[in-house]
C-alpha cells in the first residue's frame, strides 16, 4: 500500500477520505487523486439526489 499512488478511506462520518500518508510516508505525491475525487463526486451526487439512477436507493425524514 504504501507503494500507491493514492490510497481512500471509506465509512459512515468519513464518507470518502483521501490518504496523504502512512507512517510518515506520502502516498503518491500527497495530494488527492483523480479516482478519489471522482468517488467523492459521485458518493456525493448519490447522497444528495442527484443522480436518478440510485433515487430509490434514498429515504428521506
Amino acid at each position: 500500500m504504501l507503494k500507491a499512488d493514492e490510497v481512500f478511506m471509506t465509512g459512515t462520518a468519513a464518507e470518502v477520505k483521501s490518504v496523504s500518508t502512512i507512517n510518515k510516508t506520502m502516498i503518491g505525491n500527497g495530494k488527492i487523486g483523480n479516482i478519489t475525487k471522482t468517488l467523492q463526486k459521485s458518493f456525493m451526487d448519490v447522497v444528495m439526489g442527484k443522480d436518478q439512477e440510485f433515487a430509490s436507493w434514498l429515504r428521506y425524514i
